[in-house]
């Protein structure tokens, strides 16, 4: 196994901001693709040694950083101002679109950790034909009851703070 370095690009997405995207490519005839969403708190480059082993073994992985994530994240944790959520998914669809107009004819499995698999989720439920594979690793489905709770908690916090402020909760 060869070591694999990612080819880095950046995509703008509809409301003008950036998406950093890096993308690993294994050095024979590809057999598959595996687009990463990552957790809250985290980047895409966590995932580094996962990637460059897959593309080692004939994978084409790709991964990019979320909104107010990784180095170039001018306020950390912050989505945007409006449909933030939507945005994310919607940046996740950009990237695989990206990959999959140079590999049209692999299959794309999609894997999501953490936050990332609930983006994951939210994917798969508007996209799933484009899927071959869904994987979700730390991932639940949350009872109405917890969505209710960190609503309220939400509502507080944005009631005390801008929303480009980091909330020590």
């Amino acid at each position: 196994m060869t070591e694999t370095t990612a080819k880095t690009t950046s995509l703008k997405a509809d409301d003008g901001h950036e998406i950093a995207v890096s993308i690993y490519e294994p050095g024979t005839l590809a057999i598959g693709i595996i687009q990463i969403l990552h957790g809250l708190g985290e980047h895409a480059a966590r995932y580094r040694r996962f990637a460059t082993a897959a593309a080692g073994r004939g994978f084409v992985v790709c991964t990019h950083n979320h909104r107010g994530h990784g180095s170039t994240s001018e306020h950390p944790g912050f989505f945007a101002a409006e449909n933030g959520w939507q945005r994310l998914v919607g940046d996740a669809l950009l990237v695989q679109e990206r990959v999959c107009t140079s590999y049209p004819e692999l299959p794309v499995t999609l894997l999501g950790h953490s936050m990332g698999s609930y983006i994951a989720q939210h994917f798969a439920m508007n996209h799933g034909p484009r899927l071959s594979a869904l994987v979700l690793s730390g991932s639940t489905w949350p009872s109405r009851a917890q969505v209710l709770v960190a609503r309220l908690l939400r509502t507080i916090v944005s009631l005390r703070h801008t929303q480009h402020a980091h909330s020590p909760l």
